[in-house]
């Protein structure tokens, strides 16, 4: 097994990693939730097996968080 990591979200692999949140119990989280997930993120990292995602992490800046606190 040879993981590879990558730092650029891409669309297609958005039912792979709706795969890995219902993996572990996450099951509420589906295509239109994950898209606006990712594309709400500043940053984050892939995990990838044999070209397939088996897992990540995202974040948030601090700025982009205030600002959505301003917003509410």
């Amino acid at each position: 097994m040879t993981i590879q990591f990558k730092t650029e979200f891409n669309e297609l692999d958005i039912d792979a990693i709706v795969e890995v949140y219902h993996s572990v119990g996450w099951l509420g989280h589906h295509k239109d939730i994950v898209q606006k997930l990712f594309t709400a993120s500043t940053h984050y990292v892939f995990a990838y097996d044999d070209h397939k995602v088996i897992g990540f992490a995202r974040a948030l800046s601090v700025a982009c968080l205030m600002l959505l606190f301003m917003m509410l």
